[in-house]
């Protein structure tokens, strides 16, 4: 699957009072690249659902984040089990990092361009300021 995609920039929510970094981005080269964050259930296991929604369908789905990483036929109908991820509203400041850090990385390989070393920094350290960004 090819890399398509490029850091937009970013934007202040005055609803919410936070800073979002837009990414334009495949959805599935970040979450199978190991930039995505697992869904972690109260019994410590990742969350994995089961469905009949095709694996096309679910990866242009902007709600939920998920991976298909199964299926199985039970009364002649196929179903689809996916791995959930979590929103990247709800990353640490580390996780954050893994994320633009890996994002910037697969851009560079692709001749994507991006903001400057400095610059992408600087929208960092001020999501962490906005209190967006957690410990």
């Amino acid at each position: 699957m090819e890399f398509t995609g490029s850091i937009k920039g970013i934007n202040t929510n005055y609803l919410t009072k936070k800073f979002e970094i837009v990414l334009e981005i495949n959805e599935e080269k970040r979450l199978a690249g190991g930039y995505g964050q697992p869904f972690i259930l109260e019994n410590g296991v990742e969350a994995v659902i089961k469905t009949n929604i095709s694996a096309s369908q679910m990866l242009e789905n902007e709600t939920v984040h998920c991976m298909p990483c199964g299926s199985r036929t039970e009364d002649g109908k196929e179903y689809i089990y996916y791995k959930v991820f979590r929103g990247s509203s709800t990353y640490d400041t580390k996780e954050m990092s893994i994320l633009v850090n890996g994002v910037v990385s697969e851009c560079q390989e692709q001749g994507i361009e991006t903001m400057p070393p400095a610059e992408l920094g600087r929208m960092l350290e001020m999501w962490k300021a906005s209190g967006s960004g957690k410990e």
